[in-house]
């Protein structure tokens, strides 16, 4: 048998706005899951305590969400001598080349490669 005590306080709790934080918030989270393949966490944390001796309690609660991180995508870049970030490497030589206009272009069939 379920003792439903929980669940019954959780529906009544701000008039089931705790319900509908949890399920957003999971939503969140799951979304997320999936979208970086890693684990998220929804954490519910009631606070009960005795309202000014009435009898009466007060219930407050607390909803965390704790969603994975996705990678950055990094950048490549070389230091020149002083330092400085630079997206060329400085120490490779740079070839001389040129935009030759009105050049002929040569063909060469391919060739067929032997099977064994």
């Amino acid at each position: 048998m379920v003792d439903g005590a929980f669940l019954s306080v959780l529906q009544n709790h701000r008039r089931g706005g705790a319900l509908t934080d949890l399920a957003e918030a999971m939503r969140e989270v799951t979304e997320a899951a999936l979208a970086t393949g890693k684990a998220g966490a929804v954490i519910l944390k009631f606070k009960v305590r005795a309202a000014a001796k009435s009898g009466a309690l007060v219930v407050e609660d607390e909803i965390k969400t704790t969603l994975p991180k996705t990678e950055a995508e990094g950048s490549i870049f070389f230091a020149d001598d002083r330092g400085n970030l630079l997206r060329e490497d400085p120490n490779q030589k740079q070839l001389p080349l040129r935009t030759v206009d009105g050049a002929k272009e040569e063909t060469m069939p391919l060739k067929t490669a032997q099977t064994a």
